[in-house]
């Protein structure tokens, strides 16, 4: 009896552990191939099929896996994107973002990498949907696993992947005496902790996937025990216990000091940086390029831009001086610039001189016009969103987008018709094939994701037809919605027929 007992007790236990987790679901077959195009992104290109975030979830509802539609981790074959009776199939039915919607879906391998709202529990009972979950999925097993879960607020995440393995880099924020502190943190996917740093002024991951990280920190003089007006920039490998002090802002003063011989603390950097030293103000990490302003303590001396191409090594010595801090330096290298190279740079200018798409190269300083050359008048006010297959896409000041081949026509082509969610609420737009992913934020589509065909863009048809679209009515709402790559839930199909209705009533078509 006493031995039935315990067998009656090991199999309730086992019951448990596997219904009470409920984080499995059943597998999808054909999940292999690699990945193409997208990690960090919401929509990822593996194999014959994008995974994509299947529209704005309402991260206050339930995240129990199993129960999220709107939010969910879907899939489509790449082939079929745009076509009404496309398969679309869930793989993972639990919201994967959150509220840090710059940080994506990574896929490595047969392994989903993500973060979704975390839905346990605190000591109060309260589930703690403010949390982040960091969470890793399997294709092939069906199988969620926890990494870990941050009670801070997240600001931004990545997942990258170098020889050593992949790891979970983010830096979060907390309260601390009525102040702020920021951390930066790298963990193994199986929850051990690498690398940790705080007080930092600030940090760029890369905007690509490189397993590189720079940050900054205020200098501190062992000997005076204090902090210097001076300030060193460290770089991050991921996977690495320690960072390395790259580029120093010390001054011949400190350097006499306290005895800093090192060519990072005697380079070419030094030169603008006299006695007092230099802070650095770290601008652009597009995980080939980085971008910094030196601005000197001593008042009598000019700010410098400097840049290098991190392939070439990230040493003192590879730093390239883009120039001295002027109105034409300082419109042109931004954190929002377009960097195809550091000596191609595309931003949108606002002067009196110039206005619009204008490209920047810095060797060119000296000519008429510092070094700008205007390849369209029509962004005035606009921002530049991404570059893809050597388009560069732009976000207008309605959340309208518009594409220009940067080696071809100088006109803007527009896009949309129906106005795309903005960044603050969604994630950057993608270009797969000929169709441009992106999210409307017009009440009636209802956040979910749409696939609007560009494959004629740059024709004047296509504007025309865009044109005929941008005042909607019945027909032109029900044409768009079937433009719709993903899945509605019940509640938004009788919403949608609700206000399509209520908005635009079938007697009014005409």
């Amino acid at each position: 009896m006493k031995k039935l007992l315990l067998l009656l007790i090991a199999i309730l236990t086992m019951s448990f552990a596997l219904t009470g987790c409920g984080e499995d679901v059943t597998p999808l077959s054909n999940v292999g191939g690699d990945v193409k195009s997208g990690n960090g992104t919401f929509a990822v290109e593996k194999g014959d099929y994008v995974y994509f975030v299947n529209g704005i979830g309402d991260m206050t509802q339930s995240n129990k896996m199993g129960e999220v539609v709107k939010g969910a981790l879907v899939r489509v074959k790449t082939t079929d994107i745009g076509k009404e009776d496309a398969k679309i199939e869930t793989v993972i039915p639990k919201f994967v973002n959150t509220s840090s919607a710059i940080s994506g879906v990574y896929i490595y391998g047969d392994t989903v990498y993500y973060a979704t709202p975390y839905d346990g529990k605190d000591k109060t009972g309260e589930v703690r949907r403010d949390y982040t979950d960091f969470r890793t999925f399997d294709l092939k097993t069906g199988k969620s696993t926890q990494i870990l879960f941050e009670s801070k607020t997240v600001n931004k995440y990545k997942y990258v992947s170098n020889s050593n393995g992949v790891f979970l880099m983010y830096d979060v924020t907390e309260t601390v005496d009525e102040k702020e502190v920021k951390t930066f943190n790298v963990y193994k996917t199986n929850g051990d902790k690498v690398f940790s740093v705080d007080g930092y002024g600030e940090l760029l991951m890369a905007d690509d996937n490189s397993d590189k990280a720079f940050y900054t920190k205020t200098a501190y003089s062992e000997e005076l025990e204090q902090d210097e007006n001076f300030t060193e920039v460290y770089m991050y490998t991921a996977g690495a216990s320690q960072a390395e002090v790259v580029f120093s802002g010390c001054g011949e003063n400190a350097k006499l000091r306290d005895g800093r011989n090192s060519a990072d603390y005697t380079a070419k950097i030094l030169k603008y940086s006299d006695l007092s030293g230099v802070k650095v103000t770290l601008i652009k990490n597009t995980g080939k390029i980085l971008v910094m302003k030196v601005t000197s303590n001593d008042a009598n001396l000019s700010a410098y831009y400097f840049g290098l191409t991190i392939a070439d090594g990230v040493k003192v010595s590879s730093l390239k001086e883009l120039g001295v801090s002027d109105e034409y330096l300082d419109a042109a290298i931004t954190a929002n610039s377009y960097y195809k190279s550091l000596n191609e740079i595309y931003y949108i200018e606002n002067t009196t001189n110039l206005k619009g798409l204008v490209k920047f190269n810095y060797e060119n300083l000296s000519d008429v016009y510092h070094g700008r050359t205007q390849i369209s008048d029509d962004a005035n006010g606009y921002n530049i969103a991404f570059e893809q297959d050597g388009y560069l896409y732009i976000s207008g000041t309605a959340n309208d987008y518009y594409r220009i081949k940067l080696d071809g026509a100088n006109k803007l082509k527009k896009i949309n018709s129906a106005n795309v969610n903005s960044l603050t609420s969604w994630f950057v737009p993608r270009v797969i094939g000929n169709k441009f992913i992106c999210t409307y934020s017009d009440s009636l589509f209802q956040s979910y994701v749409f696939a609007i065909d560009i494959e004629n863009a740059d024709n004047d048809d296509y504007q025309d037809y865009i044109d005929e679209y941008a005042t909607l009515d019945r027909e032109k709402v029900l044409n768009l919605n079937k433009t719709l790559l993903g899945i509605k839930n019940d509640p938004d199909k009788t919403f949608f027929e609700t206000l399509l209705d209520s908005t635009y009533p079938e007697d009014d078509e005409d």
